[in-house]
């Protein structure tokens, strides 16, 4: 119920979320292995006591994997979207000053 896929001409982008009785450490193994062989490269990596966050990028794509530990399941939210200023229609947002005051 909190997956969402999102198909538009020549891209599939959303947020699968998946649970299940796993152990955190083993996931981020498993993910920071299988993106790394799908040429995806590693822009950031936090971990704290509950979550860990894994944010990786493509060409023309970035994705962020969370994985988060709770009493009896551990959640994994994977999401792929189109980098900002390489998908068809979309421009770098004008960071000025005068568009900021607006």
């Amino acid at each position: 119920d909190r997956t969402v896929i999102v198909s538009t001409p020549g891209f599939t982008s959303g947020i699968l979320t998946l649970k299940g009785r796993v152990d955190r450490r083993s996931l981020f193994n498993f993910f920071n292995n299988n993106m790394a062989r799908d040429n995806w490269s590693v822009i950031s990596q936090i971990k704290s006591p509950g979550t860990t966050i894994m944010v990786y990028q493509k060409a023309s794509r970035t994705g962020v994997i969370t994985i988060r530990d709770e009493q009896i399941y551990t959640y994994v939210e994977v999401g792929i979207a189109p980098t900002v200023n390489s998908a068809a229609g979309f421009a770098e947002p004008d960071m000025t000053e005068s568009t900021l005051m607006e």
